[in-house]
């Protein structure tokens, strides 16, 4: 089943490691447009944070409206 408040962030956070990782060893030929997406996604995940525990309550809502709104299977 897919997750889209838990993915949004997996995804964030998978880039940012991999922009640390390649500041890292690539630092000095990249380093702005590197730090520049960095403070990007700081912001982006502070943002998810922020709305992760709204986006979960939505996900949960949205589940128990469809539960409640399907007809039931025929017996």
């Amino acid at each position: 089943m897919h997750h889209p408040y838990r993915s949004i962030m997996a995804d964030l956070l998978r880039e940012r490691q991999n922009l640390l990782e390649t500041l890292y060893y690539y630092a000095p030929k990249h380093q702005e447009p590197i730090l520049d997406r960095l403070r990007e996604l700081e912001a982006l995940i502070a943002l998810e944070e922020d709305n992760g525990p709204r986006s979960y309550l939505d996900h949960i809502m949205n589940r128990a409206n469809f539960a409640v709104n399907s007809p039931l299977p025929p017996q």
